[in-house]
């Protein structure tokens, strides 16, 4: 079977299936552009819209030149989010970039969870010092070492 019409259905499971099916090979980018548009239409989910993506991709996967390609014919289209969803899910070294971003950004916020429990740990620890030395702080000179930088 053909899979230019199941490209001009909103239906999720024909749009994946399209990828299965005849496809003209010197008018796969165009038939991409169409796939994903129509994706962007559906009224499924995000996470189901990726899913689906990712299916199409699988069976049709598109070259460096290819993506390049689409990109420049979907930065023609209008609305912008319509298009960026496109590109996203048409690039796979976009979704591999915002993956990375997405880890990196986990482990950002890890680390710097542990630096403010350290920094925690050197403040009480500052106090509990002057504590020592000086028997009592007022509630003024905590707060005030509290906000002391640390290097």
């Amino acid at each position: 079977m053909d899979a230019e019409p199941f490209l001009k259905t909103c239906n999720p499971a024909a749009l994946a299936l399209a990828s299965l099916m005849k496809f003209d090979q010197t008018q796969k980018v165009r038939l991409t552009g169409e796939f994903f548009i129509r994706l962007a239409e559906t009224a499924i989910n995000r996470e189901d819209q990726r899913l689906v993506a990712g299916f199409f991709d699988s069976y049709q996967p598109l070259s460096i030149a290819e993506a390049l390609q689409l990109e420049q014919e979907m930065s023609k289209m209008a609305p912008a989010m319509a298009r960026e969803k496109v590109i996203e899910w048409s690039n796979p070294f976009i979704r591999l970039g915002i993956e990375r971003g997405i880890e990196r950004g986990i482990e950002r916020g890890i680390e710097l969870g542990r630096r403010q429990g350290r920094k925690q740990a050197e403040i009480e620890l500052v106090l509990k010092l002057l504590r020592r030395r000086v028997e009592s702080l007022t509630a003024a000179q905590e707060d005030a070492v509290r906000k002391l930088t640390l290097r």
